[in-house]
């Protein structure tokens, strides 16, 4: 049996590649549900049961917080869970795919803060590094600069903000399209400040391009029915659309032939920076 875990923060859970972060609230002493996040079972478990991957899956994402905080001194002074160690409860030896992310920052430091959260992990593990589109639409040279490094280590690039956001600006093309594409396709913008996080079409190429580069299985074969049973679309688009009319097609995209398409870039990307 494989055990993943996924640290980072909202550019992980917010599409619903992992969900349980989003959903399941501190308890009122402000501590972590360590049990409840190692039985995540959003898009990533359910491509991964699909394939019959034998799988679990622990979501050790937070909102808000970089790299730096999931170190052993512990979360932000800023944070309801200042100093408490936000990978203390999780037997981190024990996990064979370690996917991580870091905040919507151009971390100087980064490859500091990288490794120090990957020595707590078995040196065994897989080790995965998600560039979400906040890191390629803002142009963040820190990530970039240290995608040599990462990729001599060992670790594979997943560069599902890469695929998005070269869609969205139509260097990635869908040739006779059936939907019409545009950032609210695949970003929310639900809020004056809220018009980056992903949506849930966002959330399953996430997903599926982890999944391919943790089993070298690609994309073309998934069936997509899973996404609207995790996530209620009708909600979603109610809570994270409306902003100056703002709306969103990522629930048509998912069930059009262009998904097709879409699926081909994400192996193809995973290729193109690996």
């Amino acid at each position: 049996m494989r055990k993943a875990i996924f640290i980072g923060n909202s550019f992980i859970y917010y599409g619903g590649c992992v969900y349980t972060g989003k959903t399941w609230k501190l308890d009122e002493t402000d501590s972590i549900n360590y049990e409840k996040r190692s039985d995540d079972r959003a898009y990533f478990y359910q491509i991964c049961k699909q394939y019959g991957i034998d799988v679990s899956v622990t979501d050790a994402t937070h909102g808000g917080r970089i790299l730096a905080n999931f170190t052993p001194a512990g979360d932000g002074e800023e944070y309801p869970t200042a100093g408490i160690d936000l990978l203390g409860g999780y037997d981190l030896g024990s996990y064979t795919d370690v996917f991580i992310s870091e905040a919507g920052r151009n971390n100087a430091n980064f490859i500091r803060d990288i490794e120090a959260v990957m020595s707590r992990f078995s040196p065994n593990a897989n080790f995965y590094y998600l560039i979400h589109n906040y890191t390629v639409s803002q142009k963040h040279d820190e990530i970039y600069k240290a995608l040599p490094y990462l990729r001599n280590r060992g670790v594979k690039i997943i560069p599902w903000g890469e695929l998005v956001y070269d869609i969205w600006i139509g260097d990635a093309e869908i040739v006779d399209a059936e939907c019409k594409y545009n950032k609210n396709s695949f970003i929310v913008k639900q809020s004056a400040r809220d018009g980056f996080h992903e949506n849930p079409l966002c959330g399953y190429i996430t997903a599926q391009m982890c999944f391919t580069a943790m089993t070298g299985i690609g994309a073309a074969d998934t069936d997509l029915s899973f996404c609207s049973e995790v996530i209620d679309f009708d909600k979603y688009v109610a809570d994270h659309y409306g902003f100056e009319d703002s709306t969103t097609n990522f629930p048509e995209i998912l069930k059009s032939r262009d998904i097709e398409q879409i699926k081909k870039y994400c192996d193809e990307y995973l290729k193109k920076f690996n």
